[in-house]
């Protein structure tokens, strides 16, 4: 055994009490600066020699047969338009191939060949990227390979400190002056979308000497949009049912795992959000427009259900929850200000607008006060206005920006969390002249 002591000073005390109090683990591990793996030498010395090492492992393993190549040179045709035919090849891919998990041995790090896959029709991330990257040589187009954190709990990479903290491989396709990333173990990505599985975070780009580290597709408040309109009518529908539109963009289409339902026929569109919407009955979907192109790609849909426990009547008075649909976890928790730090490294764009007609002799009771508020973590608004044709409208929009991973929470930011989070518990409250009659 070995006993190793380590020590540092000129460390302020107001640090330590900040990072004493905040939610990170720290831990001591091993870097193998020098090594050998299935008779292949690597060092761990520098971003480019690990990349090196794995470079040299995937040697040899992107072939394709003749019958093989004939294939995809006929499925390319007569394109030539280079994000048309990584948008073919990578739809392809997504139609004739499923992942598989192989990770034993030198298989945690080195592809199966690409012939394999193209012949047995599955492989896991590592083996699908690489296929991926041989059907792109068959046109002409130049990829590279990366090893990438996956997953939404990620542990912060150090640049300056080299150390094997990926678990997934995806491919990059330089097109022009923008990347295209292509996550291979997927079959309903859009072509180039990542996500919150994988975007916004350090990436190994694979090239021989020339390996380094690349930034992923960055995803804030200004592409990621969740945009939803509630249409109520208290003055004749008896049952009060509530229209819902929504607009999801950028990382906002994985909200309900609508990313998923891209091409899913609309009854069992229905029977989705059925599922995933709470305590609403009758849904119907109205309408529903996709785009599923590009990294930010974006879902248009509007429904109508039933809901009395979000439109409670009691007596003479009607509560209407200003929350009809959950927000996802992801954005609930950066709002959670028991954390003291916080890790949003993605930010939203979340607006509700509410457009309410009152019955006769209706007024409303209870609104949300009027507030504008802008701060550092993001801005927060909300108004209230009735109409003279007895419309009520409430429309309220949250900003969460983006900030760097690990940075301490200041009293300003948890104030802001604090003020959207109850935001979102609001009701308004509508009295009435007489009795509601069931």
């Amino acid at each position: 055994m070995h006993q190793y002591t380590w020590s540092f000073s000129n460390c302020k005390a107001d640090k330590l009490k900040k990072l004493s109090n905040s939610s990170h683990n720290n831990f001591i591990g091993n870097i193998l600066e020098s090594f050998q793996m299935d008779g292949v030498e690597g060092s761990m010395s520098s971003w480019s020699s690990f990349g090196l090492w794995l470079d040299r492992l995937g040697t040899g393993m992107d072939k394709l047969d003749v019958n093989a190549t004939n294939e995809i040179k006929k499925l390319i045709g007569d394109e030539q338009n280079q994000y048309k035919i990584v948008d073919k090849l990578y739809k392809y891919l997504q139609e004739n191939m499923r992942y598989v998990s192989i990770q034993l041995g030198i298989g945690g790090f080195k592809p199966m060949a690409a012939q394999d896959v193209h012949n047995n029709k599955y492989g896991d991330c590592k083996a699908l990227s690489n296929y991926m990257k041989a059907i792109l040589n068959i046109a002409g187009i130049s990829s590279k390979y990366l090893i990438i954190q996956a997953g939404n709990q990620i542990s912060p990479i150090d640049i300056n400190q080299p150390k094997n903290s990926f678990n997934h491989a995806i491919l990059a396709v330089p097109n022009g002056a923008d990347t295209i990333f292509l996550e291979c173990t997927s079959q309903k990505n859009a072509t180039g979308y990542q996500g919150s599985f994988t975007g916004n975070r350090y990436a190994l780009m694979v090239d021989g000497e020339h390996s380094s580290l690349i930034k992923t597709t960055k995803y804030d408040h200004e592409d990621n949009k969740i945009i939803s309109e509630y249409k109520i009518n208290l003055a004749s529908d008896s049952q009060q049912k509530v229209n819902m539109h929504q607009s999801l963009a950028g990382m906002g289409i994985e909200h309900h795992n609508l990313n998923f339902l891209f091409d899913t026929e609309n009854k069992k569109m229905e029977d989705h959000m059925s599922g995933l919407l709470e305590n609403v009955s009758q849904l119907k979907l109205l309408s529903t427009i996709v785009k599923p192109e590009g990294k930010y790609p974006s879902i248009d849909y509007a429904v109508e259900f039933v809901s009395p426990k979000k439109i409670l009547k009691t007596g003479r008075r009607y509560m209407i929850e200003l929350s009809m649909d959950k927000l996802p976890s992801s954005i609930l928790s950066i709002l959670d200000t028991k954390a003291v730090s916080f890790y949003p490294e993605t930010g939203y764009l979340l607006q509700d607008k509410f457009n309410i007609l009152l019955a006769p002799g209706c007024q409303a009771e209870q609104l949300p006060k009027d507030k504008n508020l802008t701060t550092d973590a993001g801005t927060f608004s909300i108004k209230s206005t009735i109409y003279q044709d007895n419309t009520l409208e409430i429309e309220r929009t949250i900003v969460i920006k983006s900030t760097a991973a690990g940075q301490i929470a200041s009293p300003e930011d948890i104030n802001f969390y604090t003020i959207v989070r109850k935001s979102l518990a609001e009701k308004a409250v509508i009295l009435c002249k007489a009795d509601i009659k069931p």
